[in-house]
């Protein structure tokens, strides 16, 4: 059994600026699907131009990042959303979903592939492994900061979250093995 080893979130200060690890995670999970999709579309027998594959990530980015964030609002925050509608924009305060990203994400493939007039499944198809590194990179930014543990557990594996809900209870670090199975495993 492992104790959680509190890492800073905050990876960078400068000033009253505050680089946290797990915005850093993002610009992992983007770079390297940028990185993924140019590496594809400059095989020969690829169909798409590099110069598509700059504009195929700035919508999805747009969509994660959107889509995440209304999400959370929406199913996480609706009580705030009403009485701040303001407070959307306030991401520095965190709250991002993983489906508010998805769908934010598919939203903007579609009118990605609408404004280029390439077809949807098409484009679908190009994009569906780009995610993969992001989602580990994800994962490890949940772990730093020390959310989305796992169940109770008495395995070996089982790590102690001393602020998760019931204490210093053993857990399974769940980020962990998801960072492992979506980031490593599904690429």
């Amino acid at each position: 059994m492992f104790v959680y080893p509190h890492p800073d979130p905050i990876a960078l200060s400068l000033g009253p600026l505050h680089i946290r690890w797990y915005g850093l995670m993002y610009l992992v999970g983007f770079l390297s699907a940028w990185w993924l999709a140019r590496r594809r579309a400059g095989r020969p027998e690829s169909t798409w131009k590099p110069v598509e594959v700059d504009d195929l990530i700035f919508f999805a980015a747009v969509g994660i990042i959107l889509g995440g964030r209304l999400g959370w609002m929406l199913f996480y925050g609706t009580e705030r959303i009403l009485s701040e509608p303001l407070s959307v924009f306030r991401i520095w305060e965190g709250g991002m979903s993983f489906h508010g990203g998805l769908i934010g994400t598919l939203v903007g493939l579609a009118l990605f592939a609408r404004s280029r007039k390439k077809r949807l499944v098409d484009v679908f198809d190009f994009a569906a492994p780009l995610p993969a590194i992001g989602f580990g990179a994800g994962r490890i930014g949940n772990f730093i900061n020390g959310e989305l543990w796992g169940r109770v557990t008495t395995a070996p594996m089982g790590m102690y979250f001393p602020h998760a809900p019931g204490g210093a209870i053993l857990r399974h670090p769940s980020q962990l093995y998801e960072a492992f199975g979506e980031g490593i495993v599904l690429f």
